[in-house]
């Protein structure tokens, strides 16, 4: 047992050195004995003794072997350890090195095993060491047995030229995203600088400015501005990229691609959809059965098309079977069924193609309802027109109105929404004033049944944003909580149950919600991480999780991680993304999600052409 417990009596050596003198001396102590002896003198000196196991650690095994050759330059070293080790010493005790410099990477662990993935391609014909020191230790602070040293040599240099082997976009490529990244990946590894002297991504007039970063023999080069709209772009790698063994490229490599149109804004309706689009257009898809596509026809389309006459809209929103824009100069136009005056133009008739909306030039916002339409005016007046029966316009009445009318005591607004038959509005000091149906509990008063014509408040703190389904109500607030209150058959208003609710609840969960969406019977939330949530009705998939089931707390919309805006229709979901692309999920009997097809979906599809 003699210099067994050197270790953990730092500062004590002379008194254990005693101890032990004192034991050697008298060898009929027992070891029972020897240890009483040794704990004394820890108590004594105040000593911590070491716990758990004294044997120090080994190496079980390293890879590449001792003398392996052939090695693979993409090779990742692992050493396997017989007990876990200290991270940060035994890092801090390995090296790879070439024998004339160190080679950098990064460390990984999974359980004893340690893995070493250097920063880029081994050099071809090369010998390596792989070197583990003694000051590496395990978890109780045990040095390593004995020092490792394994020696490998790394393949020779191909014969064969190098080339690309692959490449993102593909060549031909149409509807690319305008921020995208292009991927090239090589037949082996190469000499960066020669690679990236040699890579170029032109419009056709000037060179795309960007920066290069590298994966083993795959360099991806990141554009630093957007890309331009509607653009064939041409990616070439010259003859002098070079391998790492200095082995120039046998042939030039070009490939082109065309970027996609660039998306605003979205917005869903019924059953159909709308994009604002970078140029002021209007894209649609999905039902058109009374017009509400606006391209002069009643066929449904299951991908984009434009809408008739629009070039300089700001917004633009979805009603049930109606669509509105607004457009830069404050005015507004509208499309679609019109049997309730929703168009605003002061008739009933349908119309397949935009009609301008009596009376308003300074409008800054619009909403549009299952047969109702808003506007939100300069001043923090609100318009309103279409269908009244329940006092949605505010007016103080329930006359259907087939052109705008004021909404009662509201000067102050900076949002409005519009449900299935009532309308919310927030104002400028966060409070939340709502109108219409409250057959839910849809108005957020207390109170179900009835229906009110003239504005009320909402008890709450001061939110940021609000949405209007069908028969239910949301609002987000600055902590990022999300409240919902109304109809809650299908569990939208996400609280875990299914009772409606008269007055505002807490959304289960959802602490960081930066934009929200209400369908006729879902609702929706982009939270600050860009992914997106969503809870109440999924017969047809309108929750985005890759199931067919309702739910009544959020779950996570699939595949989602860079979402900055969503509109949620009757059974579809529109998501934003930040590259200014379009996906959707849900009801697709109308081709309202735009993929080119007329199938459900209960995961996001991109839309075609966005």
């Amino acid at each position: 047992m003699k210099g067994e417990y050197d270790f953990a009596l730092v500062g004590r050596q002379t008194m254990l050195r005693r101890t032990e003198h004192h034991i050697n001396r008298n060898p009929r102590l027992s070891q029972i004995g020897m240890l009483v002896a040794i704990c004394l003198l820890a108590v004594a000196c105040k000593i911590e003794l070491p716990h758990g196991d004294l044997t120090p650690p080994t190496i079980q095994a390293v890879v590449p072997a001792e003398a392996a050759v052939d090695v693979s330059v993409h090779s990742v070293i692992t050493v396997t350890f017989s007990e876990p080790m200290d991270i940060a010493l035994t890092e801090g005790a390995f090296s790879l090195s070439d024998g004339t410099a160190n080679v950098a990477g990064t460390f990984g662990w999974s359980g004893e095993t340690m893995s070493f993935d250097p920063g880029s391609c081994l050099a071809h014909g090369t010998t390596y060491q792989v070197k583990v020191t003694t000051s590496s230790q395990d978890a109780v602070g045990n040095h390593l047995e004995r020092e490792l040293i394994v020696h490998f040599s790394t393949s020779a240099a191909d014969p064969a030229a190098p080339s690309v082997s692959a490449v993102s976009p593909k060549d031909l490529t149409v509807d690319v995203p305008v921020v995208t990244a292009i991927v090239i990946a090589f037949s082996e590894c190469m000499d960066k600088t020669s690679v990236q002297n040699a890579f170029s991504l032109s419009d056709g007039v000037a060179p795309v400015e960007g920066s290069c970063s590298w994966s083993d023999d795959t360099m991806s080069f990141q554009p630093t501005a957007e890309l331009s709209v509607l653009v064939t772009y041409q990616v070439k790698v010259g003859t002098e990229a070079k391998d790492a063994s200095g082995q120039s490229m046998a042939a030039e490599f070009a490939c082109s691609f065309t970027t996609c149109r660039k998306a605003l804004g979205v917005s869903a309706g019924g059953n159909h959809s709308l994009a604002l689009l970078h140029d002021g257009t209007l894209g649609a898809w999905g039902d058109n059965g009374s017009g509400q596509l606006g391209d002069g026809t009643l066929s449904a389309r299951d991908r984009l098309i434009t809408v008739n006459g629009i070039s300089d809209a700001t917004a633009v929103a979805a009603g049930g079977s109606h669509t509105v824009a607004l457009l830069s100069d404050g005015s507004i136009k509208t499309w679609g069924y019109n049997f309730y005056g929703q168009l605003g133009d002061g008739t009933t008739s349908n119309r397949s193609t935009p009609v301008t909306v009596s009376g308003i030039t300074n409008a800054v916002a619009v909403a549009a309802g299952a047969n109702h339409t808003v506007a939100l005016l300069a001043d923090g007046t609100i318009r309103a027109w279409g269908y009244n029966c329940y006092g949605q316009l505010g007016d103080g009445s329930t006359t259907t109105r087939t052109s705008p009318v004021t909404v009662s005591g509201i000067t102050t607004a900076v949002a409005v929404a519009a449900g299935g038959y009532h309308t919310v509005a927030l104002l400028s000091d966060g409070s939340i004033r709502t109108w219409g149906s409250s057959k839910y509990g849809q108005l957020g008063r207390g109170n179900t049944g009835g229906y009110s014509v003239y504005p009320g408040t909402v008890s709450l703190p001061s939110a940021l944003a609000i949405a209007a389904g069908y028969w239910h109500t949301a609002a987000v607030f600055s902590d990022g909580t999300v409240k919902t209150w109304g109809y809650n058959y299908y569990g939208q208003l996400g609280d875990g149950a299914a009772a409606n609710r008269a007055t505002p609840v807490t959304v289960s969960g959802i602490t960081n919600a930066v934009a929200l969406a209400a369908g006729w019977f879902h609702t929706a939330v982009v939270l600050s991480d860009g992914t997106v949530k969503a809870w109440g009705s999924n017969a047809h998939g309108q929750l985005g999780d890759g199931t067919w089931l309702d739910h009544s707390t959020p779950v996570t919309v699939s595949g989602v991680f860079n979402a900055t805006a969503v509109s949620a229709g009757a059974s579809h979901t529109l998501l934003l993304l930040s590259d200014h692309t379009v996906k959707a999920f849900g009801y697709n009997y109308y081709g309202q999600l735009g993929d080119g097809s007329f199938t459900n979906r209960n995961t996001p599809v991109r839309v075609s052409g966005l």
